[in-house]
């Protein structure tokens, strides 16, 4: 299209879900941070972008709004000369056409990225560096000022998100050295604004914030002095607007600046990406965190709520039914437009609390009353449990579509039973432990009621881990299938195992978990001739729910099926390795020694070449490689273990003072060789990495890598 839409804004248009694209840089025209006339449409269903009418006026910093009646109106930027652009417009997808607010020139106030909102009396109510006013978009338009922000509440790079109906919370900004926060209260129709509690750290510019998930309102990113890492605030703060006080999280990796993004996602995290172009890291990398209401109080992740079945479509003040897993365990729901944000201002998320009864089969919930409460558009719609923990969201558009009643209950499942061929005993966990045993603490392994189908799963925690041993045949191929859910940050498998007389492991497959929502996960494994036993085991570092686990013979061997959501890592090229001698053919040369000497020796039991590395008795080895802040590394190393105790392989990540900022560590548990690969983030201080290996049993390892992505 010849059109560069930089710095321009994205509107998801209601009933077709296409983006509408306004504005940008006049870039391939020869003029930098100048306004454009044209505006694209991408189209979400063939992924094409094409252009559109053009505005009626240039524009690079504008506001994009959706309207009540489903037009897009357009307020501030900059024009072709660099110049305010001072006429609002409005767009109707319905004729594709554009309409100056020829009344509403915003002549007086600002150009940049203006914070502005639909009020519950349909007027647009808008903030412009430190002035306030309104409009309205009927006819020609007309505009109403509203006062000026207080001396303490000023700041163009300041970010600023509408809590709750009319009620805003400005954070941040050039003033009060990027510590202040204002409320600003427009339910009388006027704004009033109050001073909250300063912030602990300042976010003078560009910080982001997001409406979560529960009606808090997350703050992350940003930095004292402009676009500086230095004095980058790397905190995740949380404003509740039920007591007005701000509680610390966890810190980012990496500083988000000038042009760095945050939304929340559907499964209630929060998505933080990007920062740069200019900037100290040109961050295209993106990082996720995980809001308090995810965990239970002892830090394993929650069982959520499930929505079971929700309508696509809705309008306003309609009584809508949904269906929950557990009816009767609902306590709050609630409703975030998805957001579309730029430049520390989101543009389009607003949080609304929903009115709602339990009947007897389901969840009766009231829509917003109108249009002005909730603007058209996509929605994530959540549900709670008595503890507060909400469900992944239930996609909801609110439109002209009504929706449709609710159906009635299938008598017949929806899941089908488990297969009458698998020689599994209990493998939908309906009798608990039955048949499974415990192979570390028997607490750490409980059944718990979050499943998808009957009554439980089983929840593994912490480092805990079930197996089941089974006769089979030598020979014959056996498919093992697992519906798993695990948290995303912590490793759990599902492993198969081919068994000897004596229970020795002949062959193996094991498989990672890293879906929040349950999967399918499927193995398939030959018996060597000698087989007796296989064993499926099951295994969690973090929180991993296990259900509807078989193992049924087969009488052809099909082509082993990956879970579609579980990508195999790339293979490593061993050219490109920051790692000298990872083959171990010149000994342990590069190689430094983190326990007694003796414990680590030569092996001839290798994949490549004539030399391994053995591991015994809790010996290690360790190798370090410089690093560069903001890059990824990946690990790829073969290992084989005896498996009666641990072995592992770590790749760690550090600041110059040697302190570890991450790390990524993988239990080797096979007793033939294998690959075992692994990644870690650099973050800003990065400078060193390692790779460590290390047995307490007796462990080889042999052909290690680690390339920079």
């Amino acid at each position: 299209t010849d059109v560069d839409s930089f710095c321009g804004a994205a509107t998801v248009l209601p009933s077709s879900a296409n983006v509408l694209l306004p504005g940008g840089d006049a870039r391939p025209q020869g003029q930098v941070n100048a306004g454009i006339r044209n505006a694209l449409l991408l189209d979400t269903g063939s992924l094409s972008v094409s252009s559109v009418a053009d505005m009626n006026f240039e524009r690079w910093y504008t506001t994009s709004t959706m309207l009540p009646e489903g037009d897009v109106l357009l307020v501030g930027g900059h024009d072709g000369q660099r110049r305010l652009t001072p006429i609002p417009e409005v767009y109707s997808p319905a004729t594709g056409q554009w309409r100056p607010l020829n009344n509403a020139s915003i002549q007086n106030y600002g150009y940049f990225y203006p914070r502005q909102w639909v009020m519950t009396d349909g007027r647009v109510f808008s903030i412009s560096q430190h002035r306030m006013f309104f409009l309205s978009t009927e006819g020609d338009g007309a505009l109403q000022d509203a006062g000026t922000l207080p001396a303490w509440a000023y700041g163009d790079t300041g970010t600023a998100t509408m809590f709750a109906p009319d009620q805003i919370i400005y954070i941040g900004g050039t003033v009060s050295d990027g510590y202040g926060a204002a409320l600003i209260d427009v339910r009388s129709g006027s704004p009033i604004v109050t001073q909250l509690d300063s912030l602990a750290q300042s976010r003078r510019t560009w910080a982001s914030s997001v409406s979560l998930a529960d009606g808090k309102v997350m703050v992350v990113g940003g930095s004292y002095l402009n676009n500086d890492a230095v004095t980058a605030s790397l905190g995740t703060e949380v404003w509740n607007p039920q007591n007005s006080q701000w509680s610390q999280y966890s810190r980012m990796e990496l500083p988000r600046l000038y042009h760095s993004t945050a939304v929340l996602l559907k499964d209630g995290r929060v998505l933080v990406a990007g920062g740069g172009v200019p900037g100290p890291l040109l961050n295209a990398n993106a990082e996720i965190f995980s809001p308090p209401y995810l965990f239970d109080n002892d830090g394993t992740l929650a069982e959520r709520p499930e929505i079971v079945f929700a309508p696509q479509n809705a309008t306003w003040g309609q009584t809508v039914g949904i269906r929950t897993a557990d009816d009767a365990s609902v306590s709050r729901v609630t409703l975030v437009k998805t957001g579309s944000i730029t430049h520390a201002f989101n543009m389009e998320q607003r949080f609304l609390e929903l009115d709602f009864s339990v009947q007897a089969d389901s969840v009766s919930i009231t829509m917003p009353a109108t249009a002005n409460l909730a603007t058209p558009g996509f929605y994530m719609l959540f549900v709670y449990d008595a503890d507060g923990t909400p469900s992944v969201a239930s996609m909801l558009e609110l439109g002209n579509v009504a929706a449709p009643p609710l159906p009635p209950i299938d008598p017949t499942p929806t899941t089908p039973p488990l297969a009458a061929a698998s020689i599994l005993d209990n493998g939908g966990f309906e009798s608990g432990k039955l048949s499974w045993n415990d192979c570390a603490a028997a607490s750490l392994t409980t059944p718990a009621s979050t499943s998808v189908e009957g009554a439980q799963s089983m929840k593994i925690s912490a480092g805990g881990c079930m197996f089941q041993v089974v006769p089979v045949q030598p020979t014959t191929t056996y498919s093992l299938s697992c519906e798993v859910r695990s948290t995303a940050f912590d490793y759990a498998s599902l492993t198969l195992q081919m068994l000897d007389s004596s229970f020795a492991e002949l062959d193996g497959v094991s498989l990672q978990i890293d879906t929040v929502d349950f999967g399918v996960y499927n193995a398939v494994l030959q018996a060597p001739a000698d087989t007796v036993y296989a064993s499926v085991d099951l295994y969690s570092e973090g929180t991993a729910n296990f259900d509807r686990c078989e193992l049924v013979p087969q009488t052809t061997a099909p082509t082993p099926a990956q879970p579609p959501t579980t990508p195999q890592p790339p293979v490593v090229p061993t050219a490109n390795s920051l790692l000298t001698n990872g083959g171990f053919e010149q000994g342990a040369d590069g190689w430094f020694e983190c326990a007694q000497a003796n414990l680590t020796n030569i092996s001839n039991e290798s994949t490549m070449g004539t030399a391994a590395m053995q591991v015994e008795n809790a010996g290690c080895l360790y190798q370090e490689f410089a690093v560069t802040a903001g890059k990824t590394y990946q690990m790829s190393c073969q290992a084989k273990s005896e498996a009666t105790q641990y072995s592992s392989i770590s790749l760690t990540v550090m600041d110059q003072n040697y302190t570890a900022l991450d790390a990524a560590l993988i239990p080797v548990g096979r007793n033939t060789f294998q690959t075992y690969q692994s990644q870690v983030f650099t973050p800003v201080n990065g400078s060193i990495g390692a790779v460590t290996l290390y047995s307490e049993d007796r462990a080889q390892f042999d052909d290690c890598v680690v390339v920079e992505l």
